[in-house]
């Protein structure tokens, strides 16, 4: 069954979909559309794990696998995110749960025009960013040029990171242990183990109030600035 369009026209992200999604990349000076287009399709398909035999998880709606993305033996299964018409498949259910979770609690403590972050928790390492809250909260708009944060650049030398993060006014972290085994002791012999400048978490650390955290452990953890 076809994903519903989004509030915008715009064709939501399925599994295994290599088509590329662009949150408000048409509006002239955002950040998304500076770095080129947001290829949520390509990150949805990046986050699917193969589980051999697993067939879903309780409560949560899976995505049917799509002809020609399996192996023999392997089952790709993606679950559904969904918040006012906008859908993401991810491929853990924890982080889709967690996910659906989070959503109604950004939007209530923000309002339209308000400034997103979106990370990982340690932003002293950015190997990846779980960019698709973006496409997800359409009336925020994001507070960082590094929409999909790269190793050595969003954490690297001269990078503008820590100012990013201090005129926004939400931000969302996302632990790379928890949201999937694929990140677990990432450990890979280039720029994606090495730590940058610990400036981010103290901007966060003293200007920016936890509100909750979502998901078994702390998948999400949710922000905002203290002084609002």
């Amino acid at each position: 069954m076809a994903a519903a369009s989004g509030p915008d026209g715009v064709q939501p992200a399925r599994a295994g979909d290599g088509r590329g999604v662009q949150p408000r990349a048409h509006a002239a000076g955002h950040p998304a559309g500076r770095l080129g287009a947001l290829r949520l399709g390509e990150l949805c398909a990046h986050r699917l794990p193969t589980d051999r035999g697993h067939r879903g998880d309780p409560g949560l709606e899976a995505a049917p696998p799509r002809a020609g993305t399996e192996r023999v033996g392997y089952h790709r299964i993606a679950y559904k995110i969904e918040y006012k018409g906008r859908i993401f498949y991810y491929g853990r259910p924890e982080a889709a749960r967690a996910a659906n979770e989070l959503l109604p609690v950004a939007d209530r403590i923000s309002k339209p025009g308000d400034r997103l972050f979106v990370g990982p928790t340690d932003l002293r390492k950015t190997p990846y960013s779980d960019a698709y809250l973006y496409y997800m909260l359409p009336d925020l708009d994001p507070a960082t040029y590094y929409i999909e944060m790269d190793p050595g650049v969003a954490n690297g030398s001269g990078s503008r990171l820590a100012s990013d993060l201090r005129s926004a006014d939400i931000a969302i972290l996302s632990s790379i242990a928890i949201l999937s085994s694929v990140w677990n002791d990432w450990d890979e012999p280039n720029d994606a183990r090495k730590f940058g400048s610990n400036r981010p978490n103290e901007i966060l650390k003293r200007d920016f109030c936890l509100v909750e955290t979502f998901g078994r452990g702390g998948v999400y953890e949710l922000y905002r600035r203290c002084n609002k």
